[in-house]
């Protein structure tokens, strides 16, 4: 259980996430064949949507582990716990405003997705099921916000994963009649695209009055994060 959030623990999890989602990326032959441009570019664009998953659903696999169930104990990465609502959080390295404004904003988008994490937990997924859900929540979202070519190599990605999926649950899990699971596990990730939409608006605010003083060298790799 974290019980101090700082800029150190803020920023060594975006280096987890992004170094964890490079991995994951290389599992796809498709991605290895793809231009280290491409490669770069989808990287920098999925990496921060897909940690939103992987955190909720770890997030759903604790409480079933642990038989705890409290809304506001979350999994920040693997093995990192926070209670949003008692976290001793340091704001001051990204805004001039009081931290309690900072930090009822950044709790904001996490309450958003309580109701997400509750329908993981109900679904017990298994392991090829999440890597499904991360693959259609990140290359639909990548496709949706570059289109042209690489809106082309996402689609692509998501026909081989869609195939290898109905192998999965014909012939492993012998269950053909699978769609009505399928669509609840889609209305989860409809549900965290529509909390990124939600979160635009919410920037809007952020940029009018001056919110956050951060600065990125890379401010496309943060897009739709909740910190640009």
């Amino acid at each position: 259980m974290a019980k101090r959030m700082t800029k150190s623990e803020i920023a060594g999890n975006w280096e987890h996430y992004v170094k964890k989602v490079a991995t994951w990326l290389t599992h796809f032959d498709d991605y290895k064949k793809l231009s280290i441009g491409l490669q770069m570019k989808i990287l920098q664009t999925i990496w921060h949507i897909w940690s939103r998953l992987e955190k909720l659903s770890t997030t759903a696999k604790y409480r079933r582990v642990s038989g705890k169930i409290k809304k506001t104990e979350i999994v920040v990465q693997n093995g990192v716990l926070i209670d949003i609502g008692d976290v001793d959080f340091d704001s001051s390295w990204l805004s001039d405003y009081p931290n309690e404004t900072v930090r009822g904003f950044l709790m904001h988008s996490s309450c958003d997705q309580f109701t997400v994490t509750d329908g993981l937990y109900a679904l017990q997924l298994t392991d090829i099921e999440l890597t499904y859900m991360l693959a259609q929540l990140c290359f639909q979202y990548a496709g949706n916000r570059y289109q042209g070519k690489i809106q082309e190599v996402c689609d692509r990605f998501l026909t081989v994963l869609s195939n290898d999926l109905h192998d999965y649950y014909v012939n492993e899990m012998d269950n053909p009649r699978y769609a009505q699971r399928l669509a609840k596990m889609m209305q989860l990730n409809n549900a965290i695209q529509q909390n990124i939409r939600c979160g635009r608006e919410r920037m809007h605010l952020v940029h009018t009055f001056g919110l956050l003083k951060l600065e990125f060298t890379h401010p496309e790799m943060f897009r739709d994060s909740g910190f640009h």
